[in-house]
């Protein structure tokens, strides 16, 4: 992967709104992802606008940072491991499994990493499309991190690994689990591909556009925004693409100029 120029990382550093200083540490790793998960939001709108979901590095640049979208898992955080390549961090790529409703472990379909700094393992994830890490936290089990509204930690999954959970509701609920088995750019391309084409994928099935912010979190599922924020949810139906157009713009700061198409169609 070819690192980015100075005049590419001044450019995503301005898109993602960071002004600060870019050292080989652990407070700018946390900046960085901070300010990444606040201001990129999780989308599939692709799909939906009969575009094919690009993982080369010249391709999330253009759509990240020249067109200001967001993406999911495989082209944020592809995104941002350019960014810490750029910037001297060493990482390790990894695959979690997602849990479903049922809280049954799916196929090995999400990107995240592990970056080694100041003598510590972080697990760092800036493209999660559930309630997902704003910040990075160490490869610790049982300690509860704090970020903004939500609350965090790390469990041992029995079969090995580590379970990722999210406070919701006053319970811990499991996102993922993943082990520290190293992967390969090459084994996104295919969870990325069965995730594009597969008629039974989730992401074929619905819009899905979500973002943390410092009082909740944002999700635009289909026409429905659920606004987390204040000890409280409120929800907001557009009623059109039009009026979803409009509410993308206001609380993602996403421009849709295209139509949207089924991508099953």
């Amino acid at each position: 992967m070819t690192p980015l120029t100075p005049e590419q990382l001044d450019a995503y550093l301005h898109r993602i709104g960071h002004s600060g200083p870019v050292a080989n540490d652990a407070d700018t790793l946390t900046a960085l992802h901070t300010a990444h998960t606040l201001n990129v939001p999780f989308e599939n709108l692709d799909l939906f606008l009969g575009r094919a979901i690009a993982l080369e590095p010249d391709a999330l640049f253009e759509k990240i940072v020249t067109r200001r979208r967001g993406g999911w898992c495989f082209e944020m955080n592809g995104m941002f491991v350019r960014v810490l390549q750029t910037t001297g961090f060493k990482f390790t790529l990894l695959a979690a499994r997602v849990f479903d409703e049922d809280d049954n472990p799916g196929p090995r379909s999400h990107q995240l990493q592990l970056v080694r700094v100041e003598g510590r393992d972080w697990v760092v994830d800036v493209g999660f499309g559930g309630f997902g890490l704003i910040a990075p936290i160490p490869l610790e089990e049982e300690t509860v991190h704090n970020q903004f509204a939500q609350e965090f930690r790390l469990v041992r999954d029995p079969a090995g690994g580590y379970i990722l959970q999210t406070r919701l509701d006053a319970k811990w609920d499991s996102q993922y689990v993943f082990t520290l088995e190293p992967s390969l750019p090459r084994d996104y391309e295919y969870a990325n591909y069965y995730l594009s084409h597969a008629p039974d994928s989730i992401f074929r099935q619905k819009r899905v556009v979500t973002q943390p912010t410092e009082n909740g979190r944002l999700k635009f599922s289909n026409l429905e925004l659920k606004i987390w924020g204040n000890g409280g949810t409120r929800t907001v139906h557009a009623a059109d693409d039009t009026e979803y157009k409009r509410l993308l713009r206001e609380h993602f700061r996403l421009a849709i100029d295209e139509g949207f198409v089924d991508p099953n169609r």
